[in-house]
């Protein structure tokens, strides 16, 4: 059993950290003409992707002591400048200066997200497989995306889903996984390992194959090959309540701690 304290919630909070800014850097690679950016503050990372694209918001900050309201004014100018609201995460073992900073500056709770672990090195049964799924691992960036979004090929317009998915794809270090049902990819996911955390994302299933066991399948799958590969710890963020939390439940995680989103409009 993990216990939860402030030394595992900092790696797991600066290992979110600099996952994120993957999203904006690989996104101004694909779309220059976006305002993406990412910038270190107070031992964590502010990200902005947009207003088209939802990841936008500050990472890590105050897992290693004190934070300065000079500190969070650069947070707000980073996000003003941009004509977006200041957006940071909220970790409840970080230092209680920033929950203070944010509340004297009018910051407002806008959603909440759980961040789930699963001991990896415990000797516990890891989740069968469903011989009735396959699951690969694939650098077919055509099949992953139509596995993961349902488009089979790149839109005219711009398609949130797809250039995020495109962004998963080619992020360092990921793996990712196709899960097939009478050799038709129907569901993907990814994984990446970092320092022996091993990050489970981008979880996706077709809609009419839904509600069969491919998220379970996958799950199953990518702990399997964390496992395998050296990790500690697996690692997975949701939304409180949803059936994404359901699954990862039933393949052992349990919830670390819930992190609150606080906001500030420019």
């Amino acid at each position: 059993m993990l216990f939860m304290d402030v030394t595992l919630a900092r790696r797991l909070e600066q290992n979110e950290a600099l996952g994120i800014a993957d999203y904006p850097r690989l996104l101004k690679e694909l779309y220059p003409d976006t305002d993406a950016a990412w910038q270190e503050i107070a031992g964590g990372c502010a990200v902005r992707t947009g207003q088209a694209f939802p990841i936008n918001r500050a990472v890590g900050l105050g897992m290693n002591g004190p934070i300065t309201a000079a500190e969070i004014e650069r947070v707000e100018h980073f996000y003003f400048h941009a004509a977006l609201a200041a957006e940071v995460e909220l970790c409840p073992l970080a230092d209680a200066s920033l929950m203070g900073q944010l509340g004297e500056r009018g910051y407002r709770v806008v959603r909440f997200f759980n961040i789930q672990v699963r001991d990896l090195l415990s000797g516990d049964a890891l989740p069968a497989l469903d011989p009735a799924i396959e699951i690969t691992e694939s650098d077919d960036e055509g099949l992953w995306l139509q596995a993961s979004t349902g488009l089979t090929a790149k839109p005219a317009q711009l398609d949130i889903s797809y250039a995020l998915g495109t962004i998963t794809f080619h992020r360092p270090g990921v793996r990712r996984f196709l899960a097939w049902m009478a050799g038709v990819p129907v569901g993907s996911g990814a994984l990446l390992i970092r320092d022996g955390l091993a990050h489970l994302f981008s979880a996706s299933t077709l809609p009419n194959f839904r509600r069969r066991g491919v998220q379970q399948a996958l799950l199953s799958a990518r702990l399997v090959a964390a496992r395998e590969a050296g990790g500690d710890i697996a690692t997975v963020m949701t939304v409180p309540g949803n059936a994404s939390q359901r699954n990862v439940q039933r393949a052992g995680f349990a919830i670390a701690y819930t992190k609150a989103i606080l906001q500030r409009d420019p």
